[in-house]
């Protein structure tokens, strides 16, 4: 008589739901932050540690299908997949901590609104203000490869219990990496990148209102890429979230070469 071989793998379960994500969210002109993007795919998974993958700009006020099965998520626009997500432990090396004196003298260097080339980016656009936007601007460190800011999300930014929502913290994470390629990773005058995985570990409550210190540096280059990390240190300085971050070169996105940003200050 032959054997039956019974399946007693449990079912992942599988969830579908569908999402609009508001302008108010964009980074490039057209495109919603990928930090952002990130941080809601993310957000669907039960983890405080997850890689994210962004194969597509993903458009605003659209209405797209965000399936999660487990530990993993995929964000589709129809039957394009815009980006997907599964859960993950990050190991980083964290450089020596920037004090918050040194990340507010850094935040002074960052690009103003007229050498800005993306003002009205929801992450570290200078048109921004108040609660409109997140404000993180990051800065040269004097003497260190790597970019700081001090940064204190606004008030109104924080849930019931003053906490940072978890996707906040994906998008905070998302432009420092990408100027630590800028202004301290030399890059040819015409090469332009955008994320294209962002890989976060958040450890601790960030609380609205708080200031905190920002930083990040450059890790390595390969033939199409650059590798940056990023950290989130609270008032106390403990971590309150560790990023790394793939920035794939493309034809379009964020230009890498200073010559490109205004005057190039800083």
């Amino acid at each position: 008589m032959p054997l039956t071989t019974v399946d007693l793998t449990p079912s992942r379960p599988r969830s579908r739901r569908t999402l609009t994500i508001d302008p108010r969210h964009g980074g490039l002109p057209g495109c919603v932050l990928g930090g952002y993007v990130a941080g809601v795919v993310a957000g669907a998974i039960d983890a405080d540690a997850a890689c994210v993958r962004l194969l597509a700009a993903v458009p605003p006020s659209r209405p797209l299908e965000l399936e999660t099965t487990g530990d993993a998520a995929t964000l589709r626009d129809g039957g394009e997949v815009l980006a997907d997500a599964v859960a993950a432990p990050l190991a980083l090396d964290l450089p020596a901590a920037v004090d918050p004196e040194t990340a507010h003298a850094a935040s002074a260097l960052a690009p103003d609104a007229e050498d800005h080339r993306f003002p009205d980016c929801f992450a570290c656009g200078p048109r921004r203000a108040g609660s409109d936007g997140l404000r993180v601007f990051c800065g040269p460190v004097t003497g260190r490869r790597l970019v700081a800011g001090l940064w204190t999300p606004d008030p109104t930014l924080g849930d019931a219990s003053g906490r940072l929502p978890r996707e906040l913290v994906w998008a905070a994470l998302d432009c420092p990496g990408l100027w630590a390629l800028i202004l301290r990773q030399p890059t040819s005058a015409d090469a332009h990148a955008v994320t294209g995985t962002l890989h976060m570990d958040v450890r601790a409550p960030v609380v609205a209102g708080e200031p905190h210190v920002v930083m990040a540096w450059p890790i390595e280059r390969r033939r199409r890429t650059l590798v940056a990390g990023a950290a989130l240190l609270g008032p106390d300085g403990r971590v309150c979230a560790l990023a790394r971050q793939t920035a794939v070169l493309a034809p379009w996105g964020v230009p890498l070469s200073l010559a490109r940003w205004g005057r190039g200050r800083p």
